[in-house]
Formats: structure tokens, sequence, C-alpha cells
């Protein structure tokens, strides 16, 4: 956007900027050396209330020009009314930016929102934007602005910042080297190079903040304005207009190149309306015979490159082979597996040269570096996978019903459905029943329930998951019927009233989780 600008949108820009900035700069001098400075303390108060309004009207009309050039409409006439209106919205709504950039500076927090309602208000107070009838119409538009896309906001505000950062550091090194490069070119000794490190000075440090300004100025403007375009087209749809605009236009341009080359090409082979014989011309004889071509062509639809596009009839007894097709992705892998090894071992046993002498002391080579790492990783596999193979065929082949036959402790956090299967959990349950812990036997056939789930592979059984990631997965996989989802939702119910609230378990609960249990199964 800033390479399209006309010559004049920056112009505009630097015309409202450099008096400002100037005069800006000139006070803050008279403030660090002038001892008088108090006396003009109210004249430079006001010439610079007087020169920031013009600066701020001075953006507004490159926003403009930034919002026409995006969008491909215009939002003001600048007229003399509607210039009197804007400079009256900005003496308005320039206190309570100004003021409230400077306090959000001080908190941190509220800095990116702050910043992008002061810079939101230098286009969204141009008339051509409906605010309806309230007074506060442009600061509230600034501010729903400024509320979109925050991550965006910050980022924005992180990249300025470094930009700017990097800006003042070349603008300070050219303010520095720049007399001593004279001298070097042309050996003029200025009052600048007999300071020396002195150079460096208040005045020097503010003469690079103010090119910093004006340099990331243009940037921070354009960056909003496409802002403000993109969060207004969330509503009006601006983007998409704008595209549908230039798409007419290129078609429109590609349209009359289309017709202007026909018509050149009807100029200059104008079609004979008289007899064929009288004004025939005579055919170019080609180079090249029928026979010739027809063998070329036959030639290079032949070749591999063509083939697999020919119809089956036309590669002449080359039908097709699933086999033939996975023996040649198979050969393929293993030359390049081939290919690989041979090149490892060539890198590994490197061709014999002459011996050097060492000079000095023992130096350590990278191949054998290399070789002894890979031997000793090799043997760590050999050895992991032949620890994995004896415990494999130590496991006897009952691990469940072993691992079922250790006693289980349901007070326990951390018990998992996999500890046992279905029938031991309900045996266990009947047991806690029996001795009157009604809880852990509801606990039980809770566990039993996401077994049998597990099982119809509508869950997988973990120790990590809560009641409500065994739903969400049931209802995730579950096709059919909802009564499995249902019951047991009800199951979780009434497990989570018996084992995390204050109700006190009773024989009804027990029964109702057989119920739902074999509703469940059905």
């Amino acid at each position: 956007m800033l390479r399209r600008l006309p010559f004049l949108s920056w112009a505009c820009l630097y015309l409202g900027a450099l008096p400002y900035v100037l005069v800006f700069l000139l006070y803050l001098m008279n403030l660090a050396h002038n001892p008088a400075v108090s006396e003009q303390l109210v004249g430079y108060s006001a010439l610079l209330a007087v020169l920031y309004i013009w600066f701020k009207l001075w953006q507004t009309v490159f926003a403009a020009q930034v919002w026409h050039l995006r969008a491909g409409t215009s939002v003001a006439t600048w007229r003399l009314p509607s210039v009197l209106r804007v400079l009256r919205d900005h003496l308005r709504y320039s206190v309570v930016s100004v003021i409230g950039l400077a306090f959000s500076a001080l908190l941190v927090f509220p800095l990116a929102w702050t910043y992008a309602l002061h810079q939101n208000l230098v286009l969204l107070i141009l008339p051509g934007f409906a605010r309806g009838s309230s007074a506060i119409g442009p600061l509230k538009d600034s501010w729903r602005q400024a509320r979109l896309w925050p991550g965006q906001n910050h980022a924005i505000m992180l990249l300025l910042g470094l930009i700017s950062l990097f800006a003042f550091a070349n603008f300070a090194a050219c303010l520095v080297f720049f007399p001593y490069l004279v001298k070097v070119l042309t050996g003029w000794e200025s009052a600048f190079t007999r300071l020396g490190v002195r150079l460096f000075d208040f005045k020097m440090f503010l003469a690079a903040v103010v090119l910093t300004y004006l340099a990331v100025l243009p940037l921070a403007r354009v960056i909003y304005v496409l802002r403000c375009f993109y969060g207004a087209s969330l509503s009006t749809g601006a983007d998409l207009l704008s595209e549908l605009r230039s798409s007419k236009v290129a078609a429109l341009v590609l349209l009359c190149l289309i017709l202007s080359l026909s018509a050149h090409g009807v100029a200059a082979n104008p079609v004979q309306q008289g007899p064929r014989h009288s004004t025939a011309t005579p055919a170019v004889t080609s180079s090249v015979s029928a026979a010739q071509l027809d063998a070329s062509i036959e030639t290079v639809l032949q070749s591999r490159k063509h083939l697999w596009q020919a119809p089956t009839s036309a590669r002449k007894g080359q039908e097709p082979s699933i086999w033939r097709d996975f023996t040649r992705a198979v050969q393929r892998s293993l030359e390049k597996l081939a290919d690989w090894i041979s090149r490892l071992l060539r890198w590994l046993r490197p061709a014999a040269t002459p011996s050097r002498p060492r000079s000095g002391g023992g130096s350590v080579n990278i191949r054998d570096v290399a070789i002894g790492l890979l031997v000793v990783c090799l043997l760590g596999l050999i050895v992991l996978a032949t620890r994995a193979l004896l415990e494999r065929r130590s496991r006897p082949a009952g691990a469940l019903v072993t691992r079922a036959s250790d006693p289980v402790d349901l007070r326990r956090a951390d018990v998992s459905p996999e500890e046992l299967p279905e029938e031991k959990w309900l045996d266990l349950a009947r047991e806690m029943m029996e001795s009157g812990q009604t809880r852990l036997a509801v606990r039980a056939i809770y566990l039993a329930a996401i077994v049998i789930l597990g099982k119809r592979e509508l869950v997988i059984p973990t120790r990590f998951k809560s009641n409500r990631d065994y739903l969400l997965e049931l209802k995730r996989r579950h096709r059919g019927s909802d009564t499995p989802i249902t019951s047991f939702q009800s199951m979780v119910g009434v497990f989570e009233k018996v084992w995390y609230g204050r109700h006190e378990p009773g024989r009804d609960d027990f029964e109702e989780m057989h119920r739902l249990l074999a509703v469940m199964k059905t």
C-alpha cells in the first residue's frame, strides 16, 4: 500500500507532520537550554495545539486516500463544510485520545487498545462513516474497531516497536558518524567533529527520535487504516466489493485485449469473397513428410512418459498387473537401500591414502568417533530388543486372570477399569453390598459398565479419563439407538451422586445401577 500511494499522499502527510514536529523539537530544546522558557510556555502551548490540529487534519486526508486506494470508494469530499466538521471533531476528541493514551502508557496494560483507539479516530472521524445521531459516534466506532483482534493489535505494536528501535539506531548512527564521514572524504573539520563523544547529547537524541517518528508514521497509519477497513468489512462486505471491482476491471481489460488482437488478425488476413481459384495463394510445402511425422508421433507415444495414458489395446501386450507394479516398487526401494548402505560403507571405509605425519599430539578422527557411536547404538538396540522379547516370553498367558485375582482396593482414587474383567467387577460389587459397603458396590458396577463399553469398542478404558470424557467418547463413537448413551448417562449421575456427593447410598441405588447396566447391555 505504501508503494502504491501517489506522491501527493506522502506530501499531505508530511505537510501536516513537519511543522508540528519541528516546533515541538524547538520547544523541547528551549526547555533544556533556555532559562527564560517559563515566560514562553503559554505561547508555545497555544502554537503546539494549533499545529497539532493541523497535523491531525492532514493525517485524516492521508488516511482517506489510503482507504480510497484499498476500498475503491471515497469517504470524504474536501469542501469547506466537511473540512470544518473534521476540524471540529478533532478539537472535540483529541483531548480524550491524547490524555487516555498518556495514562494508558503509564498503566501499560490497556496501551494497545488506547493506541488503536487513538489511531482509528484519525480515519473514523470522517463524515463518510455513518454513526447515527450520537454525538460520540466516532469515539464509539473507534473503540469498537480497537477491540477487534487484540492479539493482532499487540503483535502490530510489538512489530512497530522493533522497527522503531532499529530505525532509531540507524538514524543515531547516521547523525553521529556523518560529520566524520564528511571529514574522511573531504578533510573538512567541523564543529561536530571537534565535539568527539559529546556529539551524542540530548539534542542528537531528540533528533534521532523525531526522525524515527517521521519514518514509522506512514507505516502505522496504513496499518490501522487497513484494520479499520477489514473491521468494517465484517458487516459491510467492503473487501469483497473491492475484489469484485478489481476482477471486473481485469476482465474488461482482458476482453479489450482479446478484441483488439482478433481485430488485428482479421485485418492481417482478410477473408476473400471472390472465386477461390482467382485469389488462392500457393500453399507452403512442408519440409517434413507425413510418414516421418507419423513415425515421430508413434515413437513419442510409445515412450515410458506417455505409455500409461494410452488405452490398454495400444500397450502391445502390457496388461496391467498389480503384482508387477508391486515388484517394481519393491525393487526400487531395495535399490535405494542398497545405494544408501554402499554410500555409508564408503564413508566408513574410505580409500587408502598415503599416511601423513601428524604434527604434534594425537588427533581424533571423526570417522572413528562415528563408527564407535554406531556400534554403541547397535548394541543398545540389540539389548533392548532382546530384553523386550524375553519379557514377552516370560509373561504368562493368563496374565489378565492372574491380575484379576489380585485384591483391588476400591477406595483408591486411581483405580482403573482395566484392572479387572467385567465378571470380577460384578462379583466384587455383590461382595461389597453383602458387607454393607454400598458406596464401593456402586463404584464397582460403574467400573464394570466401562469395561463392557470397552469390549464393544465404544470407549477406551484408561486410568486418567473422567466421567465426562467417557460420556463424550460414547456419544462420538456410538451409532444407532440412544439406549446405551442414556443408560450410561444415568449411571454416571447415580455414581457421582453416591461417590462425590453427600447422598447416603442405599439398596435402591445398587438396584438402580444393576437395572441400568442390564438396559445398557441390550
